[in-house]
């Protein structure tokens, strides 16, 4: 485990060169350690201003680089410890030198996410605040950003803390009616403490719900392109890329595997994936790319299926390797068809209650009303979005306490005693806490801050 004693660094910044980086000195010694090497601190240091100076090898009196270093008092630093932050040049070779002279002074390299269980441990930050950091580093989208810093920002907590009251109410309530089962007190009705186990639950379900469509936002949404040779699978790519990715031929069966580029629509990040078109063939190059189209429909978070008025009719047969899967159907050369011949396809689509589209590559018809839908399709209603999960840890804790809260209410609900619904409600609380704070410190290490990069 962590030593907390120790003065720890460590590069904050990212490996390699840049125009600068930054060294973190973290712990009760980070200025005494720090005085030797730099020459730009006066004779009173303040904290929260930057001093410009030289680090230097006290033993080679030797220049190292010219740097900007700020110190951060005790209390008032991420740590909550004294800190001092190095600004150096961005060249490997002297942070590797800077880190060498701090540990000969005393210092101790930093662990991964040493720097945060600092600040978990110091009370600077819970333990939902400090996954909050970690997804704020290595979040893709600016909406996952945003959901990590009101999380860092304390809300998430503020949320918990309002639905272990409620609970801690019941189970108070419920205790109570055990000891009192024998005197003729009323000590709370049933109904209102089902009311606030409900309350609790209304409160948590939507949490759990846009845990999976905000996660699958932030990695790319794998969007599979499906459906038979030359209906335009590989325009249509191309067409949602900008640029020529893929090969378009009028030979059937030119895309013999699948392509996969990723793309910005709305504001949502889509994969896109051209499969080979399904048909019967006697390539055997061919088929194997059918069989991994196939596979690939298996693991999309969205199936376009493409096709065009000379095979609309076989619709069924695509949409039996789809189902489960957000579906879209197009149908393609719609620039084509007269009014007779597109409602003789709406008629056939309709009868299979999925949504679809007319579109036209060659004339760009259709192509904004579909990708609006696309975006649409992953919306999370601003109602349930300002506060959200970040982390797998939290999602099963939450299904967990979820869980709980809803056989809690349906034991109490359907007559058992108090001391059953007391076992669910205790559950749910022990679960609960563990989204703020954690005993078993082996845990803390293990499950999240080992996923930290050094220097955070």
């Amino acid at each position: 485990m962590y030593n907390l004693e120790d003065t720890i660094c460590a590069q904050s910044t990212p490996q390699g060169r840049g125009g600068l980086h930054v060294i973190r000195v973290s712990g009760s010694q980070a200025l005494r350690y720090v005085k030797p090497l730099f020459s730009g601190f006066p004779q009173t240091i303040l904290p929260n201003y930057v001093y410009y100076g030289k680090i230097k090898d006290p033993s080679q009196h030797r220049i190292l680089d010219e740097v900007l270093v700020t110190f951060f008092e005790k209390g008032r630093s991420f740590t909550a410890e004294e800190t001092v932050e190095i600004s150096c040049h961005g060249n490997p070779v002297i942070v590797r030198e800077i880190l060498s002279l701090l540990v000969h002074e005393g210092c101790r390299l930093a662990d991964r996410g040493e720097f945060t269980y600092r600040a978990y441990k110091n009370g600077r930050l819970d333990l939902a605040q400090a996954e909050s950091v970690l997804m704020l580093i290595e979040a893709n989208s600016s909406a996952f950003i945003d959901k990590a810093l009101r999380q860092l920002d304390g809300q998430f907590s503020a949320f918990l803390l309002n639905v272990e009251e409620k609970l801690v109410w019941a189970i108070a309530r419920l205790e109570a009616m055990i000891d009192f089962s024998t005197e003729d007190i009323e000590i709370e009705s049933k109904q209102n403490i089902l009311c606030k186990i409900s309350e609790s639950l209304n409160l948590l379900e939507p949490l759990v719900r846009n845990f999976e469509t905000r996660h699958l936002i932030d990695k790319g949404i794998k969007t599979l392109i499906f459906g038979p040779p030359n209906v335009g699978k590989s325009s249509l790519l191309n067409e949602f890329l900008g640029r020529k990715r893929a090969i378009v031929s009028e030979v059937a069966g030119t895309t013999r595997d699948f392509l996969s580029e990723t793309t910005i629509i709305g504001d949502k990040a889509f994969e896109m994936v051209d499969t080979a078109g399904l048909r019967t063939t006697d390539n055997h190059i061919e088929t194997e790319g059918i069989e991994m189209a196939k596979g690939q429909v298996e693991v999309a978070d969205l199936v376009l299926v493409l096709l065009d008025y000379d095979n609309y009719k076989f619709l069924d047969k695509f949409l039996e390797f789809t189902k489960n899967k957000r579906t879209l159907v197009l149908l393609n050369k719609s620039e084509l068809l007269n009014e007779e011949k597109k409602q003789e396809v709406r008629e056939h689509f309709q009868s299979h209650s999925v949504p679809y589209f007319f579109i036209s590559i060659f004339t760009k018809s259709g192509l904004q009303e579909l990708a609006t839908a696309m975006s649409e399709l992953f919306d999370i209603s601003e109602s349930e979005s300002s506060l959200e999960v970040v982390s797998v840890r939290q999602r099963g804790l939450l299904e967990k306490i979820k869980n709980e809260l809803e056989q809690g209410y349906q034991t109490f609900d359907e007559g058992h005693s108090e001391e059953f619904v007391l076992s669910h409600l205790n559950l749910a609380l022990k679960d609960l806490l563990q989204l703020r704070f954690i005993e078993d410190e082996e845990i803390v290490r293990d499950k999240i801050f080992k996923d930290f990069c050094l220097g955070k």
